[in-house]
């Protein structure tokens, strides 16, 4: 367990800390794109004037900068929402951008390095369109094949960017794609959402939101960086809790409606693990039931843990385990037949641009 793990968990004691213990928390959290949310938590756990002066300098300067990508990602997001007041159906921002836009705690520093929305997948041309018209447009570098994919194998278009804008914004219409072993009919999740005060955005519902965020995290091989959305689901889930004791029941039961029960177990399993989460005895019951048999969990276990802590606290088998979580994304992805004929056009894409 990494010394930002056991932080995040409020299981250390600064006041402790030696001068080693401070570089190495400061790099950990660097490493996990972290520095302002780390920040956040230590004024919490220790009041910003118990920090050492050279750390709070440090923290200032990353809380400085994430409030910088926030307003860029509010100027972006208000140029999709002014689009979004003319669609007849809900424009739903995904994630950081949501979090943001409903100010709930996840967004405290939060940094964005681009922008996720989703609408239905009946509606997707309309919005395509209308986002063209704005001046929106795919990279010139997307081939004839990549379009192929993301429209007819994907969950989502190719990114788009705008001419005045610094965000990539890439529009989905699931959270996960429609070839995938777990495919998700995320017509409950559209069906929920809510609309965000002062946009013509909308959010997903807080039990959806984590969903999401599991979905994505566990689903796919997007774990590079996934300690920072591991806690995000953390923070949500607190926040929810303190509103509504029943939500954690109502979260497992939202999840086995989905048919995200596995995601949502490897999430807060680990979150309970290393990030001092600690579930409802009858939730963690509900929620092993959702666990894979115990020869996968004791792999997944170890796979989650080395890929979710920062770079450098396993070494000598993050390659490694980042081609399994690789392959196994790729094995649950696609049918077989599929996946090979999509790896083998990639390949030969690959090769004939060297």
């Amino acid at each position: 367990m990494s010394l930002l793990q056991k932080t995040l968990a409020g299981q250390v004691a600064l006041s402790a800390f030696s001068p080693r213990d401070w570089n190495q928390l400061m790099t950990e959290g660097r490493q996990a794109n972290m520095m302002a949310r780390l920040a956040i938590v230590l004024v919490g756990q220790a009041g910003e004037q118990e920090l050492p002066r050279t750390v709070r300098d440090v923290l200032d300067g990353s809380i400085a900068y994430v409030d910088y990508l926030q307003v860029r990602a509010r100027f972006e997001l208000q140029r999709v929402s002014r689009i979004a007041q003319d669609c007849a159906y809900p424009v739903i921002a995904l994630k950081g951008a949501a979090y943001l836009l409903t100010g709930i705690d996840a967004a405290g520093g939060r940094s964005l390095s681009d922008l996720d929305v989703m609408v239905p997948r009946e509606h997707l041309d309309d919005f395509e369109d209308k986002l063209r018209y704005a001046g929106w447009s795919f990279s010139e570098d997307v081939s004839a094949y990549d379009e192929y994919y993301y429209r007819e194998l994907a969950h989502e278009l190719p990114p788009m960017r705008h001419a005045k804008s610094q965000l990539e914004l890439d529009v989905h219409h699931n959270i996960l794609q429609p070839t995938h072993r777990f495919a998700v009919d995320v017509a409950p999740m559209v069906q929920n959402a809510r609309p965000i005060p002062g946009t013509a955005l909308h959010a997903l519902d807080p039990a959806d939101q984590i969903l999401h965020s599991a979905t994505h995290l566990t689903m796919s091989d997007e774990l590079r960086g996934g300690l920072r959305d591991v806690h995000d689901v953390v923070l949500i889930y607190r926040e929810e809790l303190a509103k509504d004791p029943g939500f954690s029941q109502a979260l497992v039961e939202r999840a086995v409606q989905l048919q995200l029960g596995r995601p949502l177990f490897y999430v807060l399993d680990f979150a309970e693990r290393h990030l001092g989460l600690n579930l409802p005895p009858e939730t963690a019951r509900r929620l092993r039931e959702a666990a894979p048999p115990q020869p996968v969990l004791a792999l997944m276990r170890q796979l989650l843990d080395r890929r979710l802590a920062p770079e450098g606290h396993n070494p000598g088998d993050g390659s490694l385990t980042e081609f399994l979580l690789y392959l196994r994304s790729h094995w649950i992805r696609m049918p077989p037949a599929l996946l090979a004929r999509h790896l083998l056009r990639k390949a030969r894409q690959r090769n004939s641009s060297t």
